[in-house]
Order: C-alpha cells, then structure tokens, then sequence
C-alpha cells in the first residue's frame, strides 16, 4: 500500500520529482501498470513534487520498468542493456573467492556492456575503493540533478548487491561514500540510507570499504543464475530491513541525532527535517530533560572522536561537521575535550610494540 511521507518520516524516501525523468519518458499505459503493481498509484497522480515514496518502492518500480522497457538502465543510457544483464554477471561472480575479486568482475563486465571504462575498483590507503566515473557515459537525458539521484541510488543498489554475496557484515567495511553532486541539492532522503560520512561535490561517486573488507568470502552457487528480478528483490529487503531498524529509533533524542548526523546543523532545519515546528522540537525535547544544543554538542563530538580515530584530516572533519573551517572546529573540540584535535590523536595514537 501506498505510505504517506509525513506519517514515514524515517523511511529513507524518493521524492516524486526525482522521478519525473522517468515518468516523462515511459508511456502512460505502461506507468499505470507498474504503479498498480507497486501500489503507488497516488503517487502517479500526484502533482506535488514533494510527494514521497518509499525507497525499497523505487527499487520496485526499477524493478518493474526494467521488464517493460526491455532495459536495465531504466532509458538512463543510449545503449541499452537487456533484462538480465546484471543476473549473468552475478552468476559468474561463482569464480571468485573474495570480494575484492568479485568487486573487479563486476567492475569489468559492466565496462564491456555499457561500452566504457566507467567503474573501477582500486585498492589504496587501506581501504578498497569502487568507482563510478560517469564523465564521458551516454546518458540520454541533460539533467544534472536527474543523474546525481540515479548515480547515488545505483550506489546504494551496488552494496546491497555486494551485501548479497557477502553479508551483512559488509555494513561495518563500509568507511565512506562519495558523491557529485552539491551538498543540499535533493528534497529526497534516499542518502539517510547511508550510516557513514558522505562527501559531496566528488569527482566521481565512490564506495569506500576498509581494507579488510577484500578477503571476505563470495557466496554464489556455481552453476545457478539469478535474474535480475530476483536480485532486486535482494536489494528491496536490504533496503526495507534498514528501514525497519531506522524505524525503530523512535525516541524524539534518537531522531535528532539522527538528524544531526545528516547534516542538519540548526533547529530549524532539524525540526524541519522531522516534521514539526521549532516549538514543537523544543517541548518534546524539554520532557525527555535534554535540549537540541545538549544534543547537538554530544552528538558532533562523539562524530569527531570517531572520525580522529579512523585517521581523517581535521579540515575534513570540520566539512562533515559543518564548521566554517578547521580552526572553528578546533576551538569547539578543545571546549568539549579540553584538548585540540592534534593532540588528542597523539594521546589515542596506538603504541608500537614491533621496537
């Protein structure tokens, strides 16, 4: 059934206008049937471009439309790729023994079926890196907004994927993701998927996995190919498992760390974010005892302790956190810890035992 946003506010959702691309492109008979089936006709008929659907939805509807247009990527290439495309190349990824191995198949073949060297999979820094380098691929439409939504969702549908053949293990290998697009640009939430920093305004959308991430072992029965169905089946219950948990922090602090930790940097924008008036956040938050500047201090500290930990720059943080430059961030770091950022990452540096 067809759920309404403002009574899902913690669905990781698609706007309606991110779909417009598509709908503009598909005939009218054949959107009619795939929005039954899915069971979002309201918002086929919608015209507020705000309008929400679910993201595990989206999927379905890719799904659906891919079996319709005789096409996986959905009228977003001038060369098509046949139903079943991704099912051949999941089924071969049997052959492999690892994930980094399987990340370089599937890196390969859809080099060969799109025509381009556009996905690469490199190993540096520690981490294994997949990347989606779309400069010079055919799209069929010049719609730079269009592009980011469908570049960050093919993102999310390549880790469920991967997910798929691994485990859901691999959510703790995830370090971060990139994408192009500039930050504050999309009315849809589908980038609440990710629980890791996101960096915008990349030169190419990106996955980022820690190092280890690359032994873990591929599970693909020889002999058997999915189809493409049944791996976007695989990925809907991924995505609508995450929703589930997501759900679940419900409590009103829960919420605004939540929204803190995707960049909601003031009040407004928070209360906002979750539907509610600043009134409103302010008195739900006074009967829980806390306040949205207790909240906000604690939860942006305990980010940029993580993050020192896992060796990113100060500059860096200080982008992911909001602050105008790194010595802003600074001064805030050393109020809350009574020490810089340098020199706590001196004191929590591990101690060689090899001397």
């Amino acid at each position: 059934m067809p759920r309404d946003a403002e009574n899902n506010r913690s669905d990781f959702a698609v706007a309606r206008r991110d779909l417009d691309p598509i709908l503009n492109s598909c005939s009218k008979r054949t959107l009619q049937r795939v929005f039954r089936d899915v069971g979002e006709e309201a918002l086929l008929a919608s015209t507020s471009g705000q309008a929400m659907l679910p993201l595990a939805d989206y999927f379905r509807i890719l799904k659906a439309l891919t079996i319709e247009l005789h096409d996986e990527t959905v009228n977003l290439s001038s060369r098509h790729l046949m139903p079943g495309a991704t099912g051949y190349i999941v089924g071969s990824l049997s052959s492999c023994d690892t994930l980094y191995e399987a990340m370089k198949m599937i890196a390969t073949s859809y080099n060969m079926l799109h025509g381009g060297a556009y996905n690469h999979v490199e190993q540096r820094d520690g981490c294994i890196v997949y990347i989606v380098d779309d400069k010079h691929f055919p799209y069929r439409l010049d719609d730079d907004l269009y592009i980011h939504f469908t570049l960050e969702c093919v993102l999310i549908f390549l880790h469920c994927m991967l997910v798929s053949i691994t485990s859901d293990a691999l959510f703790s290998h995830l370090k971060k993701v990139y994408t192009k697009r500039d930050r504050g640009h999309s009315v849809s939430r589908h980038m609440d998927f990710w629980t890791v920093p996101i960096r915008y305004h990349s030169g190419a959308y990106t996955l980022i996995y820690d190092a280890s991430a690359a032994d873990l072992p591929v599970d693909v029965a020889p002999g058997l190919t999915p189809s493409s169905q049944e791996i976007y089946d695989d990925v809907v219950r991924t995505v609508e498992a995450m929703s589930s948990l997501d759900q679940q922090q419900h409590d009103i602090v829960c919420q605004v760390e939540k929204a803190i930790g995707k960049k909601m940097f003031n009040q407004a924008d928070t209360a906002r974010y979750l539907g509610c008036s600043v009134a409103t956040l302010r008195r739900r938050l006074h009967e829980k005892n806390s306040s949205y500047r207790a909240i906000s201090k604690a939860t942006l500290n305990k980010t940029a302790l993580r993050l020192l930990a896992q060796g990113f720059h100060t500059s860096e943080i200080a982008e992911q956190l909001g602050f105008s430059d790194f010595r802003s961030f600074t001064r805030a770091f050393k109020t809350w810890n009574g020490l810089t950022p340098k020199q706590y990452s001196q004191m929590t540096k591990p101690v060689d035992t090899n001397d």
